[in-house]
């Protein structure tokens, strides 16, 4: 244990008094410091997503920059806060890449969904999807009695929505929740509560970050477009009811 709090003693002193990585690490805490007061400046979520990624990202650099540049002359196994500050970040990153990119093939396969590949909902994606300058996510019907929709933002978008649902709801109805899923992948909420999350690991001021605020905002922009698209808020309002009272007999 001392051997180990002496080895950190000797990085830091090297981190500190290194010109080289003295300089990095100001710069890139400055750098991280004004990302984040961008970040909750910020009304837009796609540029959130952007200067919180920034900020992570300028906080981890220095302790890995100094990590590269410092020769550690002792055994690899008493190296242990040079390996720590190399692959921590690395391996952190490259796992959120990796659950990012995966996740939607993983739900896909353990919900068990089918997609839906014709009839008016099917249509109905595609049509907006054009008008929204986006791309078209596959729409997954769950074996699921619950009335639920919801949308996976990725590098494979996807509206599920429950049979339910569909019984549930009359077709007007259905149009409405679908053209709310929609705003959602034109904004890419899941994308902003997906890093959000993920980020809160690698930063000191995780406390600090809520998505609860941004993703309040994005709801209500989500209904204005559904009731934009209908020019009538009466389905939207009527689905939400059904889906509310479902839930309520369901407990």
């Amino acid at each position: 244990m001392i051997e180990q709090l002496l080895m950190w003693n000797v990085y830091f002193n090297n981190l500190i008094h290194n010109p080289i990585s003295f300089y990095a690490l100001a710069f890139s805490l400055l750098a991280s410091g004004l990302f984040y007061a961008l970040f909750k400046n910020s009304e837009s979520i796609r540029l959130k997503i952007n200067f919180l990624a920034a900020h992570v990202i300028f906080l981890i650099f220095p302790f890995v920059f100094s990590a590269f540049t410092w020769k550690c002359l002792m055994p690899v196994m008493s190296c242990s806060p040079k390996m720590f500050m190399l692959f921590t970040p690395l391996a952190g990153l490259a796992a959120a890449a990796l659950g990012f990119a995966a996740l939607p093939f993983l739900y896909n396969w353990s919900s068990r969904s089918k997609v839906v590949d014709a009839g008016f909902m099917k249509q109905l994606v595609a049509e907006k999807s054009k008008e929204l300058k986006i791309k078209e996510p596959k729409v997954y019907s769950l074996n699921e009695a619950m009335p639920v929709a919801y949308s996976i933002t990725n590098l494979k978008p996807a509206i599920f929505v429950s049979a339910g649902l569909s019984e549930a709801l009359s077709k007007k109805e259905v149009e409405a929740v679908l053209l709310h899923e929609l705003s959602h992948h034109r904004s890419r909420a899941y994308f902003w509560k997906f890093s959000a999350n993920l980020l809160r690991m690698f930063t000191p001021l995780s406390m600090f970050i809520s998505a609860s605020e941004s993703l309040e905002k994005e709801e209500r922009e989500a209904d204005k477009y559904a009731v934009a698209a209908q020019k009538t808020g009466r389905h939207l309002k009527s689905a939400k009811r059904k889906i509310e009272k479902f839930g309520k007999h369901d407990r």
